[in-house]
């Protein structure tokens, strides 16, 4: 059997050294890739997906944790690209309800019409302007999303407040606004964990499907492909019929757009109290936008702007700018570079319409077998574009599709209690079946979805302790991300199979004692243990300025 029903790193590596041949090759682990692996799973294709990196990073694991059909399409233009957005992000409250929550949105207003005067459909020379948007084009169009959400059969609107009533609701808010219009989006609280969850499903749905991370080298040659992994240097040979480059974003001589981005996570009581379970959109007259979302306890703090030149040499977003931006929305509040817990910059190009673009190379001089290459794509839309590219796969393989995805649970989405009644009966069922505490199945719900019981199961199974220093994780829970789920670093666990990272929990002794965990269960030597835990100090003080402290 093919992937053995987990993803134990060793085993994949063994199983493909045994069987090469394989019909789909996926390049790439951001969330095209994996949603594409998923979808070839359920439709009975055998697949293997393969990166150099680990699964949901790139552009992936710089997400805004934003799912939406937002304001930036809406004043931009695209009324069909609008109407596929806000439908998939209602499929993806559905089925994905352990991980995409419906958000409130407020959107300060400080003008009647925008500034450069933005409209729904916009003439071509006049699509890359921007500046600070007002009441009336933006009420149009969330009408409009009112109008596809209603047809969906959801009755959530906007809403308008004039100033005396927002300023009531917010008092901290900047004095001179107009008024407020507010509004549902969706967020993503762990976009990682997304990817992980398309994975199982992928798994659990065909015996053959396999991934792997970590792939330093890539070589295609005739009917061929040499992969090498970046671990232990092992050589893997496949003899794939089609491969897909699954790219996130757009390469820069094919577009003339780049998407900037710098989120931070901050710790600030006094603003978290102030947007409660919302999130805050503001954009500034240069263009600049500012989005401020509850994350879990804390604040993610994210802005982004568009260029029209696709240089990558442009100044980046600082943090100053990001944290002044707060001050003039909240202008009585401070907050400070003291408050930042982590940050992640973003600098990719961006197609002009936000899509996916596809084209494929047939076989010839450098390969034997075609070659797709899928570049672009968002986290709101993948779905529906992944099936309609295995369509054409099924469609070349002369198949017919077996499963629909449109409606279909995502991972531990699947059988989710959707009231609090039925979910506290599914909480203490698995407590008393597992002889685990109530919160601390909560917990795991919490993080997993109804796959928690497939995470207690395994704790269940050996004695378990809380870490000494995260009493929310146990041992056997951090064994079982390391076993299972592809651990081949050490920060793969700490940034991705957990967002103990992103969230700023993360102290040299907890990385430490995760690292001896994760160090037993996959047998590292002394050395490895030592280097990973050093390359984790490193990649989270230099690249996330998360500050390494000791208890």
């Amino acid at each position: 059997m093919g992937n053995i029903g987990s993803m134990n790193r060793a085993a994949q590596i063994k199983y493909l050294q045994q069987n090469p041949d394989v019909s789909v090759l996926i390049i790439g682990t951001g969330i095209n890739a994996v949603a594409l692996f998923r979808e070839l799973a359920l439709q009975n294709i055998d697949a293997v997906l393969v990166n150099d990196q680990d699964f949901g990073t790139g552009s992936t694991l710089g997400v805004s944790h934003l799912v939406h059909g937002d304001i930036y399409y809406r004043e931009n233009g695209g009324f069909q690209l609008v109407k596929n957005a806000v439908v998939e992000r209602q499929r993806l409250l559905n089925n994905a309800p352990h991980i995409v929550k419906p958000l409130p949105t407020i959107v300060p207003i400080f003008r009647w019409v925008t500034g450069r005067f933005h409209i729904p459909i916009k003439l071509p020379q006049e699509a890359d302007k921007t500046g600070r948007r007002g009441m009336f084009f933006t009420r149009l169009g969330l009408m409009l999303q009112d109008k596809f959400l209603e047809s969906d059969g959801v009755s959530f609107k906007h809403q308008f407040a004039f100033r005396k009533k927002s300023l009531k609701q917010f008092p901290r808010l900047n004095p001179d606004i107009l008024g407020t219009v507010s509004y549902y989006n969706a967020t993503i609280s762990a976009p990682e964990r997304l990817c992980m969850d398309l994975l199982w499903d992928a798994y659990q749905s065909h015996s053959n499907a396999v991934a792997l991370n970590h792939v330093q080298s890539i070589n295609f040659e005739g009917n061929i492909v040499s992969l090498t992994d970046s671990i232990d240097n092992t050589t893997i040979q496949l003899l794939p019929k089609l491969v897909i480059e699954a790219q996130d974003c757009m390469n820069a001589t094919e577009t003339r757009k780049l998407h900037k981005w710098l989120h931070l996570v901050i710790e600030h009581p006094e603003l978290r109290n102030i947007i409660g379970e919302r999130s805050f959109f503001f954009e500034f007259e240069d263009g600049r936008f500012i989005r401020i979302c509850a994350y879990h306890r804390r604040i993610l703090l994210s802005t982004s702007h568009f260029t029209s030149d696709a240089s990558p040499t442009d100044e980046p977003i600082t943090v100053d700018d990001s944290l002044k931006m707060v001050q003039q929305l909240f202008p009585t509040l401070t907050v400070a570079s003291s408050n930042i817990l982590y940050q992640k910059s973003d600098c990719y190009p961006l197609a002009p319409d936000n899509s996916h673009q596809l084209h494929i190379t047939k076989a010839g001089t450098r390969a034997q077998f075609p070659i797709l290459h899928l570049q672009g794509g968002n986290w709101t839309t993948f779905r529906a574009k992944t099936a309609q590219i295995v369509d054409l796969v099924l469609e070349a393989f002369g198949k017919t599709r077996r499963q629909n995805t449109e409606n279909m649970p995502i991972g531990g989405g699947k059988k989710y209690p959707r009231d609090r009644d039925e979910r506290w009966r599914w909480l203490h069922k698995q407590s008393r079946e597992y002889e685990l505490a109530f919160e601390h199945v909560k917990l795991l719900f919490g993080r997993y979805g109804t796959r928690a019981r497939e995470v207690a199961a395994y704790l269940a199974t050996e004695p378990d302790a809380p870490l000494k220093y995260h009493a929310d994780y146990t041992v056997r829970e951090i064994a079982y991300l390391a076993d299972l789920e592809q651990v081949a670093h050490l920060d793969d666990l700490i940034l991705r199979r957990t967002c103990i990272g992103k969230l700023g929990e993360a102290n040299a002794d907890l990385v430490a004692e995760i690292g001896q965990i994760v160090s037993k269960t996959l047998g590292w030597s002394f050395e490895r243990t030592q280097q990973e835990i050093e390359r984790t100090f490193m990649m989270l003080v230099e690249e996330h300025g998360v500050a390494l402290y000791q208890e």
